[in-house]
């Protein structure tokens, strides 16, 4: 079967490169598993109608540049405008980092921490889970507690930044609803800049015994910039 990868070398490298905290076990263990099938192809049954050698090529300019950072500056206009226009209470990913900072007007009782280790998916072949796991910076778990009524919904505002050079980036956020609670959730996708970008996301969600959740997803994505995602 025709494979479509990455370099190694160079993905290990990128691996390496992010932050040695938590998730540093976690993203050897995905590494390992995403450089022994690489993304898949047309050929897989799943993406018989979906051709990601556009994405495989941005990722491997992006290491052939050493992963370079995104420049975090172009991407504040927007997460200010978008903020603005949606009255939630945003939680802020920027070039697949989380803003250390709260939500002023979120509910103490709703607890934010930062994912410590990503599982495995229950589903096998999952390439894609894989390279974001590897490539993760870092992750948020929202746990709202049990019959919590939000008035207004929690917004998860995932921005991406690429002008001067090829960006990647990997968002995973897991979100715990207890029983009884319910809540909106906006999910904002956007990206700002001239250069391409490929952007990698997964979203977990567990609710509880009656409890409600309804989710909103909007991507605003720029035409040379591409995104996967997966909702568990």
């Amino acid at each position: 079967m025709t494979t479509l990868s990455l370099p190694d070398e160079a993905l290990a490298a990128a691996v390496q490169k992010l932050p040695h905290n938590e998730l540093a076990d976690t993203r050897q263990q995905a590494l390992a598993r995403f450089l022994e099938r690489g993304f898949p192809t047309t050929r897989h049954e799943d993406w018989k109608y979906t051709d990601l050698r556009a994405i495989a090529d941005i990722g491997r300019r992006w290491l052939e540049l050493g992963a370079a950072e995104p420049e975090s500056g172009i991407v504040a206009a927007s997460i200010a405008e978008i903020s603005a226009s949606i009255d939630a209470h945003w939680i802020i990913i920027a070039n697949g980092v989380v803003a250390k900072q709260r939500p002023e007007s979120l509910p103490e009782t709703v607890a934010l921490s930062t994912l410590s280790s990503v599982a495995p998916s229950p589903v096998v072949d999952l390439p894609l889970a894989d390279l974001n796991a590897a490539l993760l910076h870092d992750g948020i778990h929202i746990a709202v507690p049990r019959a919590l009524q939000l008035e207004k919904p929690i917004g998860l505002l995932v921005v991406d930044g690429a002008d001067k050079s090829p960006g990647v980036t990997q968002t995973r956020i897991a979100i715990d609803v207890a029983a009884g609670a319910n809540l909106g959730l906006v999910e904002y996708h956007a990206s700002i800049g001239r250069n391409d970008q490929y952007a990698n996301s997964i979203v977990e969600i567990e609710l509880g015994k009656d409890a409600v959740l309804d989710h909103v997803r909007i991507q605003h994505r720029g035409r040379n910039h591409a995104q996967t995602h997966r909702t568990e």
